[in-house]
């Protein structure tokens, strides 16, 4: 891990290295590099890139990757995420749109952002209003 003023103990951790950000994640080391290796997850870290560079990842990049593990836990796919996450930048947003939201909803097929009440479908953009009706008997 880097840190700054010489390692001490009340340092601020500006990085972490694959092995941390995998358990802070859920995800194994294994799924944290395929993720990197396919684009779904770039390592905000370091600029470099390619053989010999470590792939350092920010604090906003481990809680991306503990959205994608709940998400893989919910029974959406590598590819269906890869494909929402790619047409997401399609739209001009970075990954950290996701992180902006309050809510990410799944039903296993199709991801959503949700705020303020407005679901989002992540593939298309497209929105819709959700309303809670509470049914009760007095």
């Amino acid at each position: 891990m880097s840190k700054k003023n010489n390692h001490r103990s009340t340092d601020i951790i500006d990085w972490y290295p694959v092995e941390i950000a995998a358990r802070l994640s859920g995800l194994s080391m294994d799924m944290v590099n395929y993720l990197c290796r396919y684009g779904v997850v770039k390592p905000s870290g370091n600029t470099k890139r390619g053989r010999g560079h470590r792939r350092k990842f920010t604090f906003s990049d481990i809680l991306l990757l503990r959205v994608i593990s709940q998400l893989l836990s919910n029974g959406i796919s590598v590819q269906r995420l890869r494909r929402s996450l790619a047409e997401l930048q399609k739209q001009g947003k970075s990954t950290n749109h996701i992180l902006k939201k309050k809510y990410l909803v799944t039903d296993g097929k199709s991801i959503y952002l949700e705020d303020e009440g407005v679901l989002e479908l992540l593939t298309t953009g497209q929105a819709c209003i959700r309303i809670h009706i509470g049914i009760g008997i007095c």
